[in-house]
């Protein structure tokens, strides 16, 4: 489906952008507007119509349906929320869907919606490294879209489009802001919920970018401080990654950061970095030495601007790496070596989008409840040797 266009159409697409945005910013006559603005429309949705087959509603499932997924929402109907809705792309013609992590952590069971078919989905794995996973339905899939090899380009017009619920699409536009360190690309516009593991098409009608997850990093909610997209490229790469071996764990450093900038006490600005606001106890971060307040300034050889990038990084070293931190502490600067963990799916600190707040405090409490015990049992044991000492220093007396 990449080459759905004739030459004629991608032109009269051109010109229909160039005579719109020409009239926004020279006044150009109105019927010469009128008739691009109309001539954009319809070509518009020609792409919706083609692409609209390929891109499905995502439906995940609570493992246990007698446990809501959240309490405190409910259906139009009083019934506690079990499931959520996002979107999936489907990528072949053997019935891959690539999707978000975030529709697939803590779920058990999964369903695409075909039209006015709901078909059961097996999850084929994860690449926590790149936010995406791949599911599977056991059908063949004639309608997909092909990832174009052409990487997206700044300041250029591009039609999101996801899918929430059934044959209900929602189709949007936005402007390609840049490209960021990590090589996503930010977009403009806000983000609905349930559009992430979507499409981002240009005017072309191919398929350039899959929606990886709103500017504040969140998954499963909507955002209105921009896109983040994933070059469709790149995408399909990290899906046929997970379709040819499997899930891809990423490494866990387990702090969460505030982007900031390094100033001198003149106000010169000497760079960004990114300061530790949270900390889990017993993540790798703590046990190198890390504390809240620390200003990491680089990771390995990579400089650290934002909270994303430091996960990104983080992530594709994988578990069990060692890794040179460099920061700075009270003015002063600094290396630890830290060695990667597994990414964690339990913790009340991990960065799992589809946990609710109630799912995360009850996650923080079994962690604290945890280390309660542990500290009593090193308690009871100091005690006991307390007492050792003092039986010991009574008897020699």
């Amino acid at each position: 489906m990449r080459n759905i266009f004739s030459h004629k159409q991608k032109t009269a697409i051109v010109v229909a952008v160039f005579f719109s945005i020409s009239f926004a910013l020279f006044g150009l006559p109105q019927s010469g507007s009128a008739q691009s603005l109309e001539t954009l429309d319809n070509e518009i949705a020609t792409i919706i119509r083609d692409i609209s087959s390929a891109v499905v509603t995502v439906e995940a499932r609570w493992p246990n349906p007698k446990i809501p997924l959240s309490p405190e929402n409910l259906n139009r109907f009083g019934e506690p929320v079990n499931a959520i809705l996002g979107t999936g792309i489907i990528m072949d013609s053997l019935g891959h869907i690539l999707t978000v992590i975030g529709m697939v952590d803590q779920f058990e069971s999964f369903f695409i919606h075909l039209g006015k078919r709901s078909v059961k989905a097996w999850l084929v794995g994860v690449d926590r490294s790149s936010g995406l996973a791949v599911l599977e339905i056991k059908e063949p899939t004639p309608n997909f879209l092909e990832a174009t090899p052409f990487p997206p380009f700044t300041g250029r017009l591009s039609l999101i489009y996801g899918r929430t619920a059934g044959d209900t699409g929602y189709p949007s536009l936005g402007i390609i802001a840049g490209r960021q360190r990590d090589g996503s690309f930010l977009i403009s516009g806000s983000l609905p919920p349930g559009l992430p593991g979507g499409g981002v098409f240009n005017l072309s009608g191919e398929l350039i970018g899959v929606i990886r997850s709103g500017n504040d990093g969140k998954y499963d909610c909507g955002s209105s401080a921009g896109i983040i997209m994933q070059q469709s490229a790149d995408a399909y790469a990290s899906a046929y990654r997970i379709i040819c071996c499997g899930s891809h764990d990423a490494g866990y450093l387990g702090v969460r950061t505030t982007a900031i900038e390094l100033v001198t006490e003149t106000g010169e600005v000497l760079g960004e970095a990114v300061v530790i606001s949270e900390m889990e106890m017993s993540s790798p971060a703590a046990t190198a030495g890390l504390r809240v307040g620390d200003v990491i300034t680089k990771f390995g050889k990579h400089p650290v601007t934002n909270d994303y990038e430091l996960q990104k990084l983080a992530g594709v070293a994988g578990p069990s790496s060692l890794i040179e931190i460099e920061y700075i502490r009270s003015r002063d600067k600094a290396v630890v070596n830290v060695t990667l963990s597994t990414y964690p799916t339990d913790y009340g600190l991990d960065f799992n989008p589809t946990k609710t707040s109630e799912q995360n405090r009850l996650s923080q409490a079994r962690q604290l409840q945890k280390k309660i015990d542990s500290m009593d049992g090193e308690m009871r044991r100091l005690q006991a040797t307390l007492k050792q000492i003092m039986s010991r220093s009574a008897s020699s007396r």
